[in-house]
């Protein structure tokens, strides 16, 4: 996992985690972080599998065929623009973070 630029968890809730007031929260995002992953994208609330898979063919789409070679946090918010200019639902587009370098 060293290395691994991004991890996309792209269903429901992937960002919660349980509270350990010693040591934090506990979750997907911290044990990917942990292994190496440089980012996470995670959801904070329910999507739909519709949405869900529009969001993330439009944010790889940006991602991986960029010219530029842009990072994962510029997709992320080339993407909830679209989303916005398209006038998509903000459940579409508000769920999803990014946790990383």
């Amino acid at each position: 996992m060293h290395g691994t630029e991004l991890v996309s968890l792209s269903a429901c809730n992937t960002g919660k985690g349980v509270l350990d007031y010693s040591e934090g929260v506990y979750g997907l995002v911290r044990a990917f972080r942990t292994a190496g992953a440089k980012n996470v994208l995670m959801t904070l609330t329910p999507v739909g599998d519709v949405s869900s898979r529009q969001f993330m063919e439009t944010f790889y789409d940006k991602w991986l065929s960029s010219e530029k070679n842009i990072s994962p946090a510029e997709a992320l918010h080339q993407t909830r623009l679209q989303f916005i200019r398209d006038k998509k639902p903000v459940q579409d587009w508000a769920p999803y973070v990014l946790v990383g370098k």
